[in-house]
């Protein structure tokens, strides 16, 4: 198990890191149960996240694109409903992950980075990262 800071400075460099939804089935694979503060701190950051003057709300449209880097920005995407069977305007959205230097030198804590790679490892066939028995 990993205990992996939200927050975290290293040399002077802040780095945020927040993927709830690995913590629920980890915690099932351990044969554990999430501690109740830590439960109240996760609902409270989603809260605070979640704020109409923190959050920004964007909409990528065609020929968009968008850069981020994930040890800097916290980001998720709203449920998507494409209301077409047409091939010719149904939605297609390609995902491209970049492992440049420059993002993978940026100072962190050890405990963000625990894949090889120091990011998210290859996904073939669209494999989620985690998938032990706790996934579910």
């Amino acid at each position: 198990p990993y205990k992996v800071p939200i927050f975290s400075s290293v040399d002077g460099v802040l780095s945020c890191r927040f993927i709830e939804t690995y913590m629920p089935p980890a915690a099932k694979e351990l044969g554990i149960d999430m501690p109740e503060d830590l439960v109240e701190a996760i609902s409270y950051f989603q809260e605070i996240a979640a704020r109409d003057d923190i959050k920004l709300d964007m909409l990528v449209e065609p020929g968009h694109m968008t850069f981020s880097n994930n040890f800097v920005i916290l980001h998720a995407r709203s449920a998507f409903e494409d209301g077409s069977n047409d091939v010719e305007i149904k939605r297609l959205f390609l995902r491209l992950w970049l492992d440049v230097d420059a993002a993978a030198s940026r100072p962190h804590v050890p405990e963000i980075a625990v894949y090889d790679a120091d990011s998210i490892t290859r996904q073939e066939g669209r494999t989620p990262v985690y998938a032990g028995d706790g996934w579910s």
